[in-house]
């Protein structure tokens, strides 16, 4: 039994060393004119953009039937203006800017 052991683990020990050395690189191995995908930047948020999401929250928060559903809706509403703030509290021209593009869909978003 201990020969039989003894001789299995040898055999192992001599198939793995036998395996894992085969580190070395070959032609034709799909390595070959692979360049590095440079990352793409983060799309900047515009204040049309920013406004657009705004509007579409309101429109929910105010078709919503009462409930957990408007609830639920006014609450995705103050956590993107609270976000919002401050994210871009230190800008005021930039925010100002939000505001104004938020009027021009806001009475639409109301259904107004």
């Amino acid at each position: 039994m201990k020969k039989i052991l003894t001789s299995s683990f040898i055999i192992l020990a001599l198939a793995l060393v036998a395996c894992g050395g085969k580190d070395d690189k070959k032609a034709g191995d799909g390595k070959e004119g692979v360049k590095e995908v440079p990352k793409v930047e983060e799309a900047k948020e515009t204040a049309a953009s920013i406004a657009q999401q705004w509007c579409e929250l309101n429109g929910k928060a105010h078709r919503a039937a009462e409930g957990a559903e408007k609830k639920a809706a006014e609450t995705a509403l103050m956590n993107f203006e609270e976000a919002m703030e401050k994210k871009y509290d230190a800008d005021k021209a930039f925010m100002d800017e939000i505001g104004k593009e938020a009027e021009k869909c806001e009475d639409a978003s109301e259904g107004k």
